[in-house]
């Protein structure tokens, strides 16, 4: 039990020291009978734990407390309660009376407050940040529709007091465009009564048995949204010749289908992606705890549903991006009472502003203002027809059976649009239907594909920061440098002395330079070790210096690169272009062997957008053919992805406009040509693929994760080079060292210093033995000296 308190404790001190505590906490403040808010908070909690890129080493717990009313007592009970328990966040609630009392809580002791509600507030409070769209946001969107429309004589009906405030931007604009506008309150749920007043108003103004046409503008909360279409629908105000525009961002979550077959044009907009299969699999974890609580299932999610969900991803990305700038070691209990505050409140609602996700939230891209409004956003155009709210979402193709187009080709053929400017390839058969200009962008198709998480594996990874030829000449090195030692160790003679210096009788020198010990000096020296070799002459000491340096600068070169290469690994893919993925499936011609395997498969392949491809592919064992700009947009904001091969075909991206106009097309094409020549088309293109809406987020990924290369001889060859001449100048010395010494030896025959110098050569590279005569000095007392000396030092003992 004791060392098992030990360890508890080890661990305590690594986790208060070291990153975020493993258990995080974040509190939730949701209405009593909102289940859909809560469990998309508790879903984004559960997946979010379960993601292995963010905070992999904590977990976030969700604290959520019920308001059952707006009492100020109650809802600070509540608040504190949560801060008691230590939470990083509190989210909610959505009352607005509520909200603002957690606000102002949460900004005395510095936590964060998020938010996923409209407010008409044009401050924010120190420490909010409101996932919802602004209200100036969304009012220039309306003025955008309604210009569309060319509306210029329109009605306004609304029903909450605050929508005069939410409408305040837009109707600023429409005094400017001098539009008319009449505006009409509803009063208490007298809903049939209002559009009955609007009715006889309208009819009195236009002339008798003449079409009055309706253009209304619908401010009313989504609750309501039902019931006043319903008694709109009960006066007769559903019909073909009124056109809605809804102000409410939940028009999408409305049951449409009584009022889906009267033809009555009503429009709305939406911010939530329903297209994203991230969306497909959050709503079905929130059905299935629906079915657990024995509650009806929803088809779809409400917009602050989603932002609730996103605006925990958010959290946890800046909570992680923070912790990599600061540690965060624990996010203590916090008193109301006592008034202690959070620990970097501040920080991490800061990094909250400027961080953006990885990827789409279930609400598009994010981004918020210095005051911590969002404020970018993507929202699409929503239309009744008669299946129901869509917005096609295709380009245009033309159906063999009904004869009609589809898309946007449609509506231009149908005279709906005037033009249709997207990622519009230029086709034979769509100019059978529309013209086009000349393109503004040049594609093809590619493939898309999850980058390889392979790695590669070798037993002899260890030689990889050498090239092959950088090897050779090291070992071709290490075998000259040790035969240098050789060869100049023999040459010098004050590389030779006398073993046993007591036997003057027969004296003798040994040179410890033979040349398996040059071979061991060298190879010690190598390998960064000491030996007991040790070189005396000039000559050697300027063969090791230089050998020395060699090794100095190859270990470092072959260590630094071998630990990029053991952090860096290369991956391997399982295919590199169009034949590789063409080859597992027969022996075909590629594209013939494609297209039947897809046929085939036609259930398990084919997707109805690109988003569904590249969520297939995300997931992994699936290639995707898509048009290259589509991949290098996407390949640049997903991190994971990649594209395959080149480009398959060629083809263009124009504006389509409708046949026969000429002189549009021409307009058209012209600017296109002028921005192209001015560099204008490239400044675009590197602004909203590489820098706009999280782009180039994986640009310095892939620099910092690319592939390490091996050091050829281009980056080593010059250390070389100075051993080389190093030896060469190593050598020269030791012929000056040796005919030096032999001009202070008395000769016993009269040779000359040339054929010495051969002889002790021809000695060396004989490779005779380490021992040879010591050479006579020059008088003979001289040399008797030393012998008498030692004779008589012998005989004292």
């Amino acid at each position: 039990m004791g060392a098992l308190k030990w360890i508890v404790a080890f661990l305590a001190v690594i986790e208060l020291c070291c990153c975020l505590p493993f258990r995080i906490h974040i509190g939730g403040l949701f209405e009593h009978d909102d289940d859909e808010n809560e469990l998309a908070f508790r879903v984004a909690v559960d997946r979010l734990n379960m993601n292995d890129t963010l905070l992999k080493n904590s977990r976030i717990f969700a604290m959520v407390e019920k308001l059952y009313s707006e009492d100020t007592l109650k809802t600070t009970e509540l608040c504190c309660g949560l801060l008691q328990k230590g939470v990083g966040a509190i989210f909610g609630p959505q009352l607005e009376a509520a909200s603002m009392h957690v606000q102002s809580i949460c900004d005395d002791l510095e936590v964060p407050h998020i938010e996923a509600r409209w407010e008409y507030r044009l401050m924010r409070d120190q420490l909010s940040i409101n996932l919802y769209p602004r209200p100036s946001i969304l009012s220039e969107a309306f003025v955008r529709l309604v210009n569309a429309w060319n509306w210029k004589d329109f009605i306004i009906i609304y029903e909450e007091d605050d929508a005069i405030i939410r409408l305040k931007d837009f109707m600023k604009e429409g005094e400017k465009q001098k539009w008319k506008m009449q505006i009409y309150q509803f009063q208490n749920d007298s809903y049939r009564d209002m559009f009955w007043e609007i009715k006889r108003a309208v009819a009195s103004r236009e002339k008798p048995d003449s079409i009055v046409e309706y253009r209304i503008i619908l401010d009313v909360p989504r609750k309501n949204l039902y019931d006043v279409f319903k008694a709109a629908q009960q006066v007769g105000m559903m019909t073909e010749h009124q056109k809605y525009l809804i102000t409410s961002l939940d028009l999408h979550t409305i049951d449409m289908e009584d009022f889906q077959y009267g033809k009555t044009n009503i429009t709305g907009l939406r911010l939530v992606q329903e297209q994203n299969l991230e969306f497909k699999d959050v709503l079905k974890e929130i059905n299935a705890r629906l079915e657990q609580r024995k509650k009806d299932p929803i088809t779809t999610l409400k917009t602050e549903s989603t932002l609730i969900y996103d605006g925990v991803k958010l959290f946890a990305s800046s909570l992680e991006q923070m912790d990599l700038a600061k540690n965060v070691s624990v996010l203590p209990p916090i008193s109301c009472t006592l008034m202690n505050k959070g620990i970097d409140g501040t920080t991490l609602f800061n990094f909250m502003k400027n961080a953006a996700l990885p990827s789409p939230g279930l609400s598009g891209m994010i981004e918020f203002d210095a005051e911590g409004f969002r404020s970018r956003i993507s929202l699409d155009v929503i239309y009744l027809t008669a299946s129901g709210l869509t917005k096609d979402g295709k380009h245009g193709s033309f159906n063999t059976t009904t004869k009609l187009w589809n898309g946007m080709i449609g509506e231009i053929f149908r005279d709906e649009a005037d033009l249709a400017i997207a990622d519009l390839t230029i086709t034979t058969d769509r100019l059978q239907g529309v013209d086009f200009t000349l393109p503004f962008m040049q594609t093809g198709i590619s493939i898309l594909f999850r980058k390889p998480t392979q790695k590669v594996k070798s037993l002899f990874s260890f030689l990889s920061p050498f090239s092959g030829e950088v090897w050779l000449l090291v070992m071709a090195a290490y075998t000259f440098i040790s035969i240098s030692y050789f060869l100049v160790g023999r040459l010098s003679p004050y590389e030779w002395s006398n073993p046993h210096p007591c036997r003057q009788e027969d004296q003798v020198e040994e040179n410890v330079f033979s040349l398996l010990n040059s071979m061991w000096f060298a190879i010690g020296s190598l390998m960064q070790q000491g030996s007991d070799i040790a070189p005396t002459a000039m000559s050697t000491r300027a063969i090791t210096s230089i050998w020395y340096f060699f090794c100095l600068i190859m270990i470092s070169s072959y260590t630094a690169n071998l630990a990029a290469f053991l952090t860096v690994e290369k991956l391997v893919s399982p295919i590199e272009n169009v034949e590789d993925l063409a080859n597992q499936k027969s022996t075909m011609g590629t594209y013939k062997r494609i297209y039947q395997f897809m046929e085939k498969h036609a259930d398990e392949v084919y997707v109805n957008s690109n988003h569904e491809g590249i969520e297939k592919v995300k997931k992994g064992g699936y290639a995707y053919f898509m048009e290259a700009t589509s991949i290098e947009y996407n390949t640049e904001r997903e991190c994971n992805l990649t594209q395959i091969g080149g480009l398959l075909d060629n083809k263009g991206y124009g504006i389509a406009v409708k046949k026969g106009k000429h002189n549009l097309r021409a307009w058209l094409s012209g600017g296109i040509l002028k921005l192209q020549e001015q560099g204008q088309m490239h400044t675009f293109k590197e602004r909203w693929w590489k820098q706009k809406k999280g782009g180039g987020s994986c640009s310095q990924t892939s620099k910092s994760s690319g592939s390490v290369n091996e050091l050829g001889l281009g980056n080593v060859g010059g250390v070389f080079v100075v051993m080389l001449l190093g030896i060469v100048l190593s050598a020269l010395m030791g012929v000056i060292e040796f005919l030096w010494f032999q001009r202070k030896l008395k000769k016993e025959s009269e040779m000359s210093l040339f054929k010495l110098l051969m002889r002790e050569i021809k000695h060396a590279i004989t490779c005779g033995s380490s021992s040879k005569p010591a050479p006579k000095l020059k008088s003979q007392k001289d040399a008797e000296e030393p012998t008498k000396a030692l004779a008589g030092y012998n005989s004292l003992y």
